[in-house]
């Protein structure tokens, strides 16, 4: 430390503490108010034989709420201008009061990611309850690991499906479907989601917290470092520090009330039975006993034990649970508060009784200042009844001086000047111990303490989240299927695949017009009911050919080829248009003909569609002709196929190797419902008449 360079020591406020007092009231950490004019005083008192050392103060300002997060954003701040009086090498003293002193402790660990701060001198606490978060516990991580496999499984099973069916309708389909229907299913699936990500993240978050929760502990160096700069002052009954260390170690009270089974009367909250001892004349009232007391007690006999042993129980953890997340400030996702106390847990081997006189003193203010605080509760009372005073007028009977946790920077109380006697015994070499007790002591610092974990709440929420997303799901796919799904082409699909072969519904005119239903189907990836359907022609056969059946499978070759779809070729061939027809196989031809049929028309449809699909029926197409023999077909009936087909080249390709080829195209031409002379085809000019 350079000389004539000042000493900067920055005072930190609490909790609900950031607005600034008017002039004459100012609060402790403003300069300008009497505490810190005490301490200038004394500074410069205790350092009136050393001329080089100066001092100035500043206040650092935070939010003050009672949030952790803002504590840590607090320190985050107060760390970066700690770094900058680093820098310039500034020496510096850091004073705060109840959760100032946690601003504090954030900054040093911080601070320390960097290295050790040099020109720290000083570092003190005054009735700084440190609070240490980690997660919830084994148990609770189970449950949400338990929760998140059963709602991503719920979404998936129930809902998967749904984005593929709708995607390419959902225009149409917003158009035609009741809105309140649409909004039905958007707002299940929206609650679905919200727990199937509310889960995962908080299975993440403690399964974080869990891993690295130790890493985020200083080091014993580290920690000896600052345990030399550090001065703790606080009472060991600092109400905030007991009241914080008591959410964490005390299981729920009952807030909610019992009831009493069997017919009663209400007395102080219960329903207590009518007793029939003592004198007739002093027995209480037993109500009349109508229909309606009689049902209410037939229902309490069955309600109360459930509401008694596992409704109350469970609520009361809730509202406990709840007023200490708020009293705690426990506000960041996926940490919860395991332990508080008058020292870090890092700390706690550096942890030094305040001196007898000085607790006594801080005890002695508290109590003198509580003696008139009920004259001025009854008094204050007085006034609201008589309507004299408002009622927000009770909250200036208490002055706050009856409370120890803000008796600290009372006239006459002396921290200003064990404040001041640490500052300068620091003298920029760190170590002194300060005006504590001179041995270290345990005492309730380091006392181990017994977390309480609401097991069965955890427990109840889980199932709570788990039926809730059940619920949702299902109530979404019962309004999908009983509104939406009748909008879409698959239910029509499939209620034209009924009607088909319900005798009532089947019409002349609606076989007629299967051959465009066939091929809508395939081309709406419906190829195995198109299939099924063509199948299924036995008993049509009056209505549409003997030849129903294979003119509709020609139909899907078609289709299957203009679509250029590999798999749904390979589902025709091995659909079992064969089974159970004996030899024949389907309209008098065998199965190796059939085969040659389908393959020809769906190298034709691939040929119409120009996707170039059709290399792979033809190249089936030839290795089935070069395996083949007479026995199994002959080429004229063969080249026909081709011909009726539009395959005009490959059948040309096989004029070249089988001279039986110009009668298959003789055959064609005569069949050709237009008599098309084989010479107006340039590649079949060959055969000619």
């Amino acid at each position: 430390m350079g000389a004539g360079c000042d000493e900067l020591v920055i005072l930190v406020h609490g909790t609900g503490a950031s607005q600034r007092g008017p002039k004459g009231q100012e609060r402790w950490w403003q300069p300008e108010s009497a505490f810190a004019q005490e301490i200038l005083t004394e500074l410069s008192r205790q350092a009136s034989d050393n001329a080089d050392r100066h001092f100035r103060l500043e206040a650092f300002v935070w939010s003050g709420a009672n949030s952790e997060r803002e504590r840590r954003i607090a320190g985050q701040t107060l760390a970066e201008r700690l770094k900058d009086l680093e820098g310039r090498r500034i020496p510096f003293h850091l004073v705060g009061h109840s959760h100032g002193g946690s601003v504090i402790w954030h900054a040093m660990r911080r601070m320390l990611r960097d290295g050790r701060p040099r020109s720290l001198r000083s570092w003190t606490t005054v009735g700084t309850p440190f609070l240490t978060f980690g997660d919830r516990g084994a148990f609770y991580l189970v449950l949400f690991l338990f929760l998140s496999l059963f709602t991503v499984g719920m979404a998936y099973l129930l809902l998967g499906s749904l984005p593929g069916i709708y995607a390419t309708e959902l225009g149409r389909i917003v158009r035609d479907v009741p809105p309140l229907a649409l909004v039905g299913v958007l707002a299940g699936g929206a609650v679905v989601v919200a727990l199937v990500a509310y889960s995962l993240v908080v299975f993440a978050l403690q399964l974080w917290r869990r891993v690295h929760g130790r890493s985020r502990q200083i080091s014993a160096h580290d920690a000896v470092f600052l345990g030399e700069r550090w001065l703790p002052l606080a009472h060991p009954e600092d109400e905030p520090i007991n009241a914080l260390r008591a959410s964490v170690i005390q299981p729920a009270e009952p807030f909610m009330p019992r009831l009493k089974a069997g017919l009663g009367v209400r007395e102080a909250g219960k329903f207590e039975t009518a007793r029939e001892e003592g004198p007739a004349d002093r027995r209480p009232a037993r109500p009349p006993i109508t229909l309606g007391t009689a049902a209410t007690a037939v229902v309490s006999l069955i309600a109360a034990p459930f509401y008694n042993r596992i409704v109350a129980p469970l609520l009361d953890q809730f509202l406990w649970e709840t007023a200490k997340q708020v009293a705690q400030g426990n506000d960041v996702a996926g940490e919860y508060l395991i332990r508080c106390d008058r020292a870090p847990p890092e700390l706690l081997s550096c942890w030094k009784e305040g001196s007898p006189d000085f607790l006594a003193k801080l005890s002695t203010l508290a109590d003198s200042s509580a003696a008139g605080t009920a004259r001025n509760i009854r008094s204050r009372l007085a006034a609201i009844g008589e309507g004299t005073s408002p009622v927000s007028a009770f909250s200036s009977a208490l002055s706050w001086r009856e409370v120890i946790h803000t008796a600290y920077f009372e006239p006459g109380c002396g921290v200003a000047a064990i404040v001041a006697q640490r500052i300068i015994e620091s003298g920029g070499v760190a170590g002194a111990a300060g005006p504590t007790s001179s041995a270290a002591s345990a005492g309730p610092a380091s006392r181990k303490q017994r977390l309480f974990r609401p097991r069965y709440l955890y427990l109840a929420l889980t199932g709570a989240a788990a039926a809730v997303c059940a619920a949702a799901s299902i109530s979404t796919v019962a309004i999908e299927r009983a509104w939406l799904w009748p909008y879409t082409n698959a239910f029509q699909i499939d209620r034209i695949y009924t009607s088909l072969f319900e005798a009532r519904a089947t019409s002349l005119r609606l076989m007629q017009g299967l051959d465009k239903i066939l091929i809508h189907w395939v081309l709406l990836d419906r190829t195995e009911m198109a299939i099924s359907t063509a199948l299924k022609l036995d008993d049509m056969i009056r209505y549409m050919g003997v030849n129903a059946r294979l003119e509709r499978l020609q139909d899907i070759a078609f289709a299957i080829g203009a679509k250029g779809s590999a798999a749904d070729l390979a589902l025709l061939l091995r659909s079992d248009f064969c089974a159970k027809r004996g030899p024949s196989c389907l309209e008098g031809r065998n199965k190796d003909e059939v085969t040659a049929y389908l393959l020809a028309h769906a190298a034709a449809g691939g040929r119409a569609a120009g996707n170039g699909f059709h290399r792979i029926p033809e190249k089936q197409l030839e290795e089935m002709v070069s395996k083949a023999s007479r026995d199994t077909w002959s080429p004229e009936y063969l080249v026909r196929v081709m011909l009726h087909a539009g395959a005009f080249e490959l059948a040309e390709r096989f004029a070249a190797v089988n001279s039986s080829f110009c009668d298959g195209v003789r055959d064609w031409a005569r069949e050709s419902p237009d008599g098309v002379p084989t010479n107006s085809i340039p590649s079949l000019s060959g055969c000619a008449d």
